[in-house]
């Protein structure tokens, strides 16, 4: 599939239940996130275990995601918003992130936030997002 027979109005996004794990692989590995240790399993897992799991689709193959994780009732978190890179810029990762927001407050679930990666700052402001004030986000270091 080439990016070049792809616009803006070329994909779907998709709220799915489930995922085949070649097709998450294939997405995390595009954009450097793919790590050797998962296996299919996990990966099958990312989808069915989230609240809400984002899938956008040219020609019925997945060359987006992105997922929310909630308690279900106030908050939630954005994670895993990725597009493979020959498909970036097309508004993809926007219409991914829009669908989440959108199916979040279906939900009831209003506390939105995600922890952007460095260089995508303005991407999420311009879809609504701000630093949090007084918040830094902190990960447990691994032994």
């Amino acid at each position: 599939m080439s990016s070049k027979t792809c616009n803006k109005t070329d994909f779907e996004i998709r709220i799915l239940k489930c995922a085949p794990a070649s097709a998450l692989e294939r997405i995390y590995r595009s954009v450097g996130w793919y790590d050797e240790s998962f296996s299919q399993e996990a990966l099958e897992k990312i989808c069915k275990n989230s609240t809400l799991f984002a899938g956008a689709f040219i020609n019925n193959e997945m060359v987006g995601m992105g997922r929310l994780i909630s308690d279900g009732v106030s908050d939630g978190c954005i994670q895993d918003v990725a597009v493979m890179k020959e498909f970036q810029g097309l508004g993809i990762g926007r219409a991914i992130v829009r669908k989440i927001i959108e199916e979040s407050l279906k939900l009831g679930i209003d506390w939105i936030q995600l922890i952007a990666t460095p260089g995508n700052e303005k991407f999420y402001a311009s879809l609504g997002f701000e630093p949090m004030k007084n918040h830094t986000p902190m990960l447990l270091k691994k032994n």
